[in-house]
């Protein structure tokens, strides 16, 4: 991502003999010297330790930040405005306690736009040779120290304080997949409606569609005025977007129509509401 010290190997070994001579040293102090050859798994984990718990933090290089956010994703949105393609797959390999996949996440979010990841297929792999940081990373739970780098209004949009765990939440989505018909189905580089038994992807079909949580969706606009709904972005209003639902939904979509003026702006003023 243009950072320097993930493009030149000099640099990265430069970065690891510090970290590791600084580990060595920490752990060094924690051993008697026998206990050094007697003890060598355990002297070897705890400057895996070390060093992992080193390396943990919301710090991603601001140059790396900068790119992913005003560059890389907004560019990956506007080359899939006709709902190709939008899969992506990022290896946080060195992850440590979770910050750098944490952070990739909100900034895929961020940088997709006013509707986040709505529609794309976004999986973030985390990994790391240490298993207890790992433990940590699954946890998700940082003192505040932990995240004081982070922007407020993304501490706001994405973390709760610890009194709120238990609370419940309505995302209004129930995550499951559904046939949302011919006019939403993706059809073939000819244009043609492939066969229904066709599965694309695990085992989902092309006229099949996750359920997105919609919670937040009333703001998309406010944040966007340029904001457009459905996967591909196809709806330019909520009111749109739920006309477009046919298959399972049909007859909610008829239900919709038949609604009077009163009726449909008590809808879509619901919609806003989320």
């Amino acid at each position: 991502v243009g950072c320097e010290r993930s493009s030149y190997p000099e640099t990265l070994q430069e970065l690891f003999e510090a970290k590791f001579s600084e580990a060595l040293k920490t752990v060094g102090k924690q051993l008697d010297f026998t206990e050094l050859f007697t003890q060598r798994n355990s002297f070897r984990d705890k400057i895996k330790e070390v060093i992992g718990q080193d390396l943990s933090g919301y710090v991603l290089e601001d140059v790396a930040i900068d790119f992913l956010e005003q560059t890389y994703f907004p560019a990956l949105r506007e080359k899939t405005m006709g709902g190709k393609g939008r899969k992506i797959r990022i290896w946080s390999a060195v992850c440590s306690t979770g910050e750098e996949p944490y952070t990739l996440a909100m900034l895929a979010s961020e940088g997709l736009g006013a509707s986040g990841t709505l529609g794309w297929d976004i999986k973030i792999l985390a990994s790391d040779i240490n298993t207890n940081v790992l433990t940590k990373a699954q946890a998700a739970v940082y003192d505040l120290e932990n995240v004081e780098p982070v922007p407020t209004f993304l501490l706001d949009k994405y973390f709760q304080t610890e009194n709120q765990h238990g609370q419940v939440i309505y995302p209004y989505t129930d995550l499951l997949l559904h046939d949302m018909g011919d006019d939403l189905a993706d059809r073939t580089i000819a244009g043609a409606l492939p066969p229904k038994d066709a599965q694309v992807e695990f085992l989902a079909n092309s006229y099949q569609w996750r359920t997105p949580a919609l919670w937040g969706i009333g703001l998309a606009q406010t944040v966007d005025p340029q904001a457009t709904f459905l996967h591909d972005g196809r709806a330019r209003t909520l009111m749109e977007a739920v006309l477009w639902h046919g298959g399972e939904a049909q007859s909610q979509q008829q239900t919709v129509l038949k609604l009077d003026k009163q009726g449909r702006a008590e809808l879509n003023a619901f919609l806003k509401s989320l």
